[in-house]
């Protein structure tokens, strides 16, 4: 059984970790679309978010790769609207 103290804490560690992870995948994601040749930028709310120092829900990309390139280079994706050039690169 954990005091709320600990329960706290740990959210927390918890809560850091994930934040940390997204933010490496974020990294990646732009760091394997530019060394693909492409140009590649956070965009959106995440960038809002650090500027208020606020750890981003989530990270957007803006990229001059097409959805094609773009899910020849990531194996796991959605095509949430591959229409209008959004594709979901999903970590793990």
């Amino acid at each position: 059984m954990f005091l709320p103290d600990e329960r706290t804490a740990m959210n927390s560690v918890r809560k850091s970790e994930l934040a940390h992870n997204l933010r490496s995948g974020a990294v990646e994601i732009v760091r394997c679309l530019r060394n693909a040749g492409f140009k590649a930028y956070w965009a959106g709310g995440c960038v809002r978010d650090m500027l208020l120092g606020q750890e981003p829900a989530d990270y957007d990309v803006a990229t001059s790769a097409l959805p094609d390139q773009v899910t020849a280079l990531f194996p796991r994706c959605v095509e949430v609207g591959k229409a209008f050039g959004v594709i979901q690169v999903l970590q793990g």
